[in-house]
Order: structure tokens, then C-alpha cells, then sequence
């Protein structure tokens, strides 16, 4: 595993610990830094979900 895809997951996880602490907007930075890094499409799917619920929770 390279460098980039070590630090794409390693966002990655920290953005699913801060979905199941229900902190929605932190969790949006860094799933979009670990999609920045390596796109995935199953990344971007669960992006939007956690964008939603981001939105949802601030109004």
C-alpha cells in the first residue's frame, strides 16, 4: 500500500469514528480530504449520505 492510499484510509476511518460520534460536519472534512486523495465511488456515495445528515442536524 502506497503512501496516499495509507493516508486515504487512515481519513477515511477517522471520518467513520466521527459519523458514529454523530459529528457529521467533522466528519465531511475528512472523508473529502481521504476522497481527494483516492476517489472511490462507494466513497463519494457515503460522502453524500454524511453531507446530508451534516445538513440535517445544523438546521
Amino acid at each position: 500500500m502506497d503512501d496516499t492510499a495509507v493516508k486515504s484510509s487512515a481519513l477515511m476511518r477517522h471520518g467513520q469514528i466521527l459519523v458514529r460520534q454523530k459529528k457529521y460536519t467533522n466528519a465531511v472534512k475528512f472523508l473529502e480530504r481521504s476522497n481527494a486523495l483516492k476517489p472511490r465511488d462507494s466513497l463519494e456515495k457515503y460522502l453524500e449520505q454524511v453531507r446530508r445528515l451534516a445538513d440535517l442536524t445544523q438546521s
